[in-house]
């Protein structure tokens, strides 16, 4: 497993060290963390929706194969 990609955007963690964040960097920092926590509530929310249905087969590769047969 490789080094994770870069996404263009500087953070905290990329600083020299020994050299204090300003304001504005950990503003930054912590609107990238609300961010994130929403986008982690979102898949709390929609983890394991097709988990109680009695409609559809609970094996994921049967209900893949049985809407594949459709086509």
């Amino acid at each position: 497993m490789g080094a994770p990609a870069k996404s263009g955007r500087k953070t905290v963690r990329d600083r020299p060290a020994g050299k204090q964040a300003s304001a504005a960097e950990l503003k930054v920092v912590a609107e990238q963390e609300v961010e994130r926590q929403k986008r982690l509530q979102a898949i709390d929310l929609i983890f394991g929706m097709w988990k109680g249905r009695t409609d559809i087969t609970q094996d994921g590769l049967a209900l893949q194969e049985e809407l594949r047969a459709e086509w």
